[in-house]
């Protein structure tokens, strides 16, 4: 099915598919099209901004190559042309843009600078990932060569001191100050791969760490570094990497050649992979829908800062494939849940997160005579057994630092599909929080009997 780019925000066609691409990876609540800087000039194309990292996109879309012909001089004109807006006039406004940001001025989201964006970060430590992307070259690129097969520009990220030979299709970029170039036929690859905050900032960081440790990086695509990446695993650091000293003991220049990318797809290890990723996305649409009851103030939680401080933002921070664990014990959690449909009930269930000292509770309540109790009533009595059941969980497992409860109606007997839910950060637990949570406890008797349980995953299944 088409997906309709109409009603989206960002200027020109290209950056409203940006801006539906990125919206599945960082989510509404955390990225913003076309900021304003306060001299009321556009900033850049989109803006995303999670837990301290900064994604910045340049989006541009030159047509000078598109009526090229063969002749190698009418190429390398239209190549030079192409690439001074397209690439070189982006890299110079993305430098503008980060200095802007690190000088600590507002940035808004409307050009006439009456509203703020509160992005709240810490200007030593920000992590500010600066991401063009130029439209307009794929088709030119395969003519230029037969090898090129899916017109992804070159690029090459190299020491100042080595002298490079400008050639059509090739991106130079000083290693010194990296900045990532995305093109029309790699965009969607890179967004619908990875697709969380995780992941794609985790990919990012790898490859900044290979620019820093090579003499030169140089691969005929995005796409083929990706799978170069999904191909490297640490057991040890627990991520995927594109430099390893260990690999690289014997060259400081890693150079990938094309087809990476096209090979990788097809192994049988990539196909489950990607069959397995298919259950994860009821985490996704859990998320969607509580931002959407964010953004119309229907929710019921313990904190409305949603850039650190929020339930729905440690949610958001699960990488892909720990998402499918998650998805299966909710799926599972909802099918089991079994009760007399006259009775006052609940079920919990304990989901582990990736992050060590952290961990989700979802409780299910079934309240029979629902109609009966004042809406805003029957929510604040949830929302108080939610914070229970946490507190009662941190008691018997003090373990765990950071607790997420989620509430819902038991949907195998209602039809009611609101959230209620609670950030419980317990890393400064007093006996006081101890006592209080033991006596409370003492009728609804939370976690008299359960037990929490953990298993293994792996994003590429065996």
């Amino acid at each position: 099915m088409q997906t309709d780019f109409s009603s989206l925000d960002g200027c020109t066609p290209t950056e409203k598919i940006l801006t539906h691409l990125s919206g599945h990876t960082f989510f509404s609540l955390w990225s913003f099209s076309n900021p304003y800087k306060d001299d009321k000039h556009e900033m850049c194309d989109l803006i995303a901004v999670f837990d301290n990292n900064i994604f910045i996109f340049f989006d541009k879309h030159i047509k000078h190559l598109e009526n090229s012909q063969q002749n190698t001089k009418d190429i390398e004109v239209n190549w030079k042309r192409w690439k001074k807006k397209a690439i070189d006039g982006q890299i110079r406004t993305a430098k503008g843009a980060e200095r802007y940001i690190r000088s600590g001025r507002k940035v808004f989201s409307d050009k006439t600078c009456e509203k703020e964006l509160l992005l709240k970060i810490n200007l030593e430590t920000v992590n500010i990932h600066k991401i063009v992307i130029a439209h307009g070259a794929v088709e030119a690129c395969k003519k230029h060569s037969d090898g090129n097969i899916n017109g992804s520009l070159a690029i090459n990220y190299y020491d100042k001191e080595l002298e490079m030979i400008d050639s059509p299709f090739v991106i130079y970029i000083d290693k010194e100050d990296p900045i990532h170039i995305f093109d029309s036929h790699n965009l969607s690859i890179l967004f619908k791969e990875l697709d969380t905050i995780y992941d794609f900032s985790n990919y990012l960081n790898a490859k900044k760490d290979a620019i820093d440790n090579l003499q030169s990086l140089v691969y005929s695509g995005e796409e083929d570094l990706l799978a170069f990446y999904y191909q490297n695993y640490s057991e040890k650091t627990q991520n995927h990497f594109i430099y390893s000293p260990e690999k690289m003991m014997y060259s400081n220049i890693l150079a990938l050649q094309e087809g990476f990318w096209e090979d990788f797809i097809c192994e049988d290890v990539y196909k489950r992979k990607k069959e397995a990723d298919r259950k994860s996305y009821v985490w996704d649409k859990l998320i969607n829908k509580v931002i959407s009851e964010i953004n119309i103030g229907t929710i019921y939680t313990n904190s409305y800062n949603f850039f650190d401080n929020h339930a729905v933002f440690e949610m958001a921070k699960e990488p892909r494939f720990v998402r499918r664990e998650i998805s299966k014990r909710l799926l599972e959690a909802i099918d089991l849940y079994q009760t007399d449909e006259s009775q006052i009930t609940r079920s919990v269930r304990v989901i582990s997160s990736f992050f060590k000292n952290k961990i989700y509770l979802f409780l299910q309540c079934h309240f029979p005579n629902q109609s009966d109790i004042e809406f805003r009533e029957y929510r604040e009595t949830r929302l108080n057994l939610l914070e229970v059941a946490c507190g009662a969980f941190k008691n018997k497992y003090p373990q765990y630092d950071t607790i997420i409860g989620i509430a819902i109606d038991a949907p195998k007997y209602s039809n009611n599909r609101s959230e209620d839910l609670i950030l419980m950060n317990c890393s400064d637990w007093s006996q006081e929080d101890i006592n209080k949570y033991e006596l409370i406890n003492q009728s609804l008797k939370f976690f008299i009997h359960e037990e929490t349980a953990r298993s293994t995953i792996y994003e590429f299944p065996e």
